[in-house]
């Protein structure tokens, strides 16, 4: 029985990046916009993957919403973590209550997640392995470091959203 390591020894060319771990680390900011897609489509895209992937919901659509608008008013590319500052500054000495606290509260929790050990080194950053030059390799994503089922589905879920707008882009669908 052969497993997709044997692929390397049949062909030089074959990457493999390990999701979460230093041995073969990958670098993705889903911050940074593909061309040709508009900031508003952009945004609304990457918030429907965080609740998908960490069970979000309607009030943390909104939640998420402004704080990414400001993260991108901050910061030419930002990351995960210019996001989590910018809530916690807001829940800071606010007298928070009812739907808008948990939904807050919920907003926190996914952004929490995507910065705690491993996932945080993948996503903080500001530049990544370029997606154009990943579309003409052989690449292959080991995701056993990452720690749960919530971040394998939201990588897997936000990388298929870039590389179908790659492909979009240029004229393959």
């Amino acid at each position: 029985e052969k497993n997709y390591r044997d692929l390397i020894k049949e062909n030089s060319q074959v990457k493999i990046f390990t999701i979460g771990t230093d041995t073969s680390p990958f670098y993705f900011n889903f911050f940074k916009m593909p061309k040709g897609i508009s900031y508003q489509e952009h945004v609304k895209n990457v918030i429907e993957i965080f609740n998908k992937a960490y069970v979000g919901g309607a009030g943390s659509d909104s939640i998420l919403l402004q704080v990414f608008d400001e993260a991108y008013q901050d910061n030419e590319i930002p990351t995960t973590e210019d996001a989590q500052k910018i809530l916690t500054g807001e829940m800071k000495g606010n007298k928070l209550r009812g739907r808008e606290m948990l939904w807050k509260q919920s907003s926190m929790r996914m952004l929490q997640f995507l910065n705690y050990g491993g996932t945080g080194r993948v996503y903080n950053v500001k530049e990544h392995y370029p997606m154009e030059k990943l579309m003409e390799e052989f690449v292959i994503f080991e995701l056993g470091g990452l720690a749960n089922s919530n971040d394998k589905r939201f990588f897997i879920e936000m990388f298929t959203l870039l590389y179908w707008l790659q492909k979009e882009k240029e004229g393959i669908e």
